[in-house]
């Protein structure tokens, strides 16, 4: 087990998780925050959406539950000056509450590979010593490769949750070079 920036990463089980006591105390605050005052400093907002965002290197799919936050404090300068919580900020944070409590973090446990050249297209799941490849059109120019990238990644995603036995809390770890296509599959 090793800690950096506070995440605890264990090598064994390939998982990332707040320790369960930063974890309580950042939804404690989250709590506080929504139940506690109706309003709070331009300060106190800005270090919770700080410890918040800290916790996204845990909680990834947890981003949506800022977008109305960062909106409440867009184009506030006034460290000290008090900004009222609105319903939409509440509902926000305690959706992101209910899966603080029962998220688990991160877990690497099931690989899935895949590889891409003008060529072919492929994607391997060693775990399982199963791979899959297709070449790609001969007529294929670098341009067109970005799409047979994009559907070699979906062709895997499929493939796993469709024929494999995948917890709905799992999670699906997919190596590439390529940041484009990481970049598509990342933005939510």
């Amino acid at each position: 087990m090793l800690t950096i920036i506070g995440i605890k990463f264990d090598a064994d089980a390939l998982t990332m998780t707040m320790p369960p006591d930063t974890l309580n105390k950042l939804i404690i605050a989250i709590r506080d925050f929504i139940m506690m005052k109706h309003k709070f400093t331009l300060r106190e907002w800005q270090r919770l959406v700080g410890w918040i965002n800290w916790s996204f290197n845990v909680f990834p799919l947890l981003r949506p539950a800022l977008n109305n936050f960062y909106t409440k404090i867009a184009g506030k300068c006034a460290p000290n000056k008090y900004i009222r919580i609105n319903k939409a900020v509440c509902m926000d944070l305690l959706w992101a509450v209910k899966h603080l409590e029962f998220n688990t973090g991160v877990h690497l446990i099931h690989h899935l590979y895949w590889d891409a050249c003008l060529e072919e297209m492929g994607f391997w799941l060693p775990d399982k010593c199963i791979s899959y490849y297709s070449p790609v059109p001969e007529t294929t120019n670098n341009n067109q490769i970005f799409y047979f990238e994009a559907l070699c990644v979906l062709s895997a995603i499929h493939h796993v949750t469709a024929f494999l036995c995948v917890h709905p809390a799992s999670r699906i770890l997919i190596y590439t070079d390529n940041d484009n296509t990481v970049a598509i599959f990342n933005t939510l």
